[in-house]
């Protein structure tokens, strides 16, 4: 071997991994480096084909495994210099915890009803006429029927469009098919008056109880009673 040959041999094997930044490029600049000289030291080309392979394998682990998912984080890379993990949560939820049902955006069943409204005074209702029969609170959304069970969810959508009501109170025994939506301002009941045949969407059928014993309303009927 020449001694230009022996020099750029040392030469080259003095770039490091860290330096040159790919095991590719060195494997390039080897094979370049060898290629000039293979007349003269033909007998390394075994040796040639041996680092390639090596080099091969270390760049494709090199490649895959910054992608491994961990089982507490995913690690990422960026153009082979930055890596950043984005920590992965795992959270135990319990799915009968606070779960509550899902309203139906269909229909489960559609009736036509006449609707009228009604607001709290004591010639329209019987008993505190700010308590309704299931025992809650008056308030916006309610309305009041007897042919549908306390907690029912409904839906006008040719007087209300998507809003949705929910019924916790009753009518007169007389008023088998109809719908009273409840109101805070007589103007604005009075001004609703009759409306025959209005299409009512049923979305939610209700369980039928009370809420004579719930917490939250027996301090609101408290609240009242203290006015």
């Amino acid at each position: 071997m020449t001694k230009r040959a022996k020099h750029e041999i040392l030469s080259t094997s003095k770039w490091s991994f860290s330096e040159v930044g790919s095991p590719f490029l060195i494997t390039h600049m080897t094979y370049s480096m060898l290629a000039k000289i293979q007349g003269k030291v033909s007998f390394l080309l075994p040796l040639l084909s041996l680092v390639m392979l090596v080099t091969s394998s270390q760049a494709t682990q090199a490649r895959t495994a910054p992608l491994a998912l961990a089982s507490s984080s995913y690690t990422s890379t960026h153009t082979g210099t930055a890596v950043y993990s984005i920590p992965v949560t795992e959270l135990e939820v319990d799915p009968t915890e606070d779960a509550q049902p899902l309203i139906s955006t269909k229909p489960v069943r559609t009736y036509k009803v006449d609707m009228t409204a009604y607001t709290s005074s004591v010639e329209e209702c019987d008993g505190d006429p700010f308590v309704t029969a299931d025992g809650s609170v008056t308030q916006d959304g309610i309305v009041a029927t007897n042919f549908l069970p306390f907690g029912t969810k409904v839906r006008f959508p040719t007087v209300f469009g998507d809003r949705v009501f929910e019924v916790h109170d009753r009518m007169n025994a007389r008023y088998s098919r109809r719908i009273d939506v409840w109101m805070e301002d007589k103007a604005d009941m009075r001004q609703f008056g009759l409306k025959r045949n209005a299409t009512v969407e049923i979305l939610q059928m209700g369980d039928g109880k009370t809420q004579w014993d719930d917490p939250d309303m027996r301090q609101a009927r408290r609240a009242l009673a203290s006015r």
